[in-house]
């Protein structure tokens, strides 16, 4: 969650890996708002019922607009 580069201080990031194979970094899910320590949790559910985990990110930092509510991210479909 405290993962920083130019423009983007502890904006956050989330690495995946393929634990099948040998911990092959597959993917990295980056925050975009300064401030929101994207990645500080994480579940794995079926949220959808799909059959499929998904993915919950939350990012406590997120500000929208004026206010400072957080967010949590999905995104559907991890197999």
């Amino acid at each position: 969650p405290y993962v920083s580069w130019p423009g983007c201080f502890q904006c956050g990031a989330v690495f995946l890996y393929n634990s099948t194979n040998n911990w092959e970094k597959i993917n990295v899910l980056l925050g975009e708002k300064p401030g929101s320590q994207f990645g500080q949790s994480l579940a794995l559910l079926d949220l959808n019922g799909d059959g499929h985990l998904d993915l919950a990110v939350s990012a406590p930092g997120e500000v929208t607009g004026e206010q400072s509510y957080g967010a949590v991210h999905l995104y559907f479909g991890l197999q």
